[in-house]
């Protein structure tokens, strides 16, 4: 009882990070022209961040799969 309540609060915690991390996304590319006119940073450096911040979002899926496999 106790291993099937600590996987649903991890699995619920987890959900709640990606939706989070899916908001951002959505937002920061729906504002990129706003966000690039106020620090004055061209097209280029919005793919750079944009291109760290996905892979952020895949390093961050895999580790949660490594911690999940490791903990359950």
């Amino acid at each position: 009882m106790k291993q099937q309540r600590s996987t649903q609060f991890f699995t619920v915690i987890l959900l709640i990070a990606f939706v989070c991390y899916a908001l951002y996304v959505v937002l920061f590319g729906t504002l990129s022209t706003t966000m690039m006119d106020f620090y004055a940073i061209g097209t280029s450096a919005q793919g750079v961040f944009t291109l760290v911040c996905s892979i952020g979002g895949i390093a961050a899926a895999l580790f949660c799969g490594a911690v999940r496999g490791t903990l359950f």
